[in-house]
């Protein structure tokens, strides 16, 4: 019954080892992505409650429109609407720049480090030598 148990498990699927690259691939190059992504999530959340805000005084403005009793208190709701909506996006405005100024920033990717001063021939150095004995101990080596 084991070897039964064994053929159920064997892998079959010629793609499954190419999907599983492909997403091994993905998850390792996530870190060029995923900032970006990150980025532009969090502006779209800011708007998204600037909308709410706005959405707020516009319910707001509509029932002081609708309970007004003289053009005063029209003139009143009007300018009270424009007022908050306007300092709601100037509160909104700087968080929107700063979260796509983060999207927008370039993902450090990798460095080349300069390969270090490569010789022509290596040295071991045998036991403890003093400086004197430096030159009589040292060999060179390929």
């Amino acid at each position: 019954m084991s070897d039964e148990m064994s053929a159920r498990r064997a892998n079959t699927s010629f793609y499954k080892d190419i999907f599983q690259m492909a997403f091994e691939t993905a998850d390792v190059m996530s870190f060029w992505w995923q900032p970006l992504v990150k980025g532009v999530g969090r502006a779209q959340l800011e708007i998204a409650g600037l909308q709410a805000k706005n959405l707020q005084a516009a319910m707001n403005w509509s029932r002081a429109i609708a309970t007004a009793r003289e053009p005063d208190d029209l003139l009143r709701a009007n300018v009270g609407f424009c007022q908050s909506v306007l300092s709601h996006c100037e509160e909104a405005a700087p968080r929107v720049s700063g979260a796509m100024t983060k999207a927008a920033e370039p993902v450090v990717g990798f460095q080349l480090l300069p390969l270090p001063i490569r010789r022509n021939r290596d040295e071991v150095f045998i036991g403890d030598a003093d400086a004197a004995d430096h030159v009589a101990r040292s060999r060179r080596v390929a």
